[in-house]
């Protein structure tokens, strides 16, 4: 799943790897100096205030400043649910 890093104004494109309510594990396609330790990490429309609290080459370690903030609760949810933007709500039923 797309989703974007934004620091200082700048963002860049990434790729949602793992999620849970505390955090997020992200790929960047091109190596990028991150100078802050707190970024802005967006995926399907919902911003979240993240901490960087890990960082190799092409992956990034992200802790939620809110854990459990309702940005980040509903984040998870569309996630585990496959309910994203433009797309029909999956019944975890099924």
């Amino acid at each position: 799943m797309l989703a974007a890093i934004t620091e200082g104004g700048v963002s860049v494109t990434c790729r949602l790897r793992d999620i849970s309510l505390s955090g997020a594990r992200v790929t960047i396609d091109h190596p990028m100096a991150l100078s802050a330790d707190v970024i802005e990490f967006m995926v399907d429309g919902i911003r979240i205030t993240a901490e960087i609290v890990w960082r190799s080459v092409r992956e990034i370690g992200l802790r939620f400043v809110d854990p459990a903030g309702n940005q980040s609760v509903q984040l998870f949810e569309r996630v585990i649910t496959g309910a994203f933007l433009g797309e029909p709500r999956r019944s975890s039923c099924a």
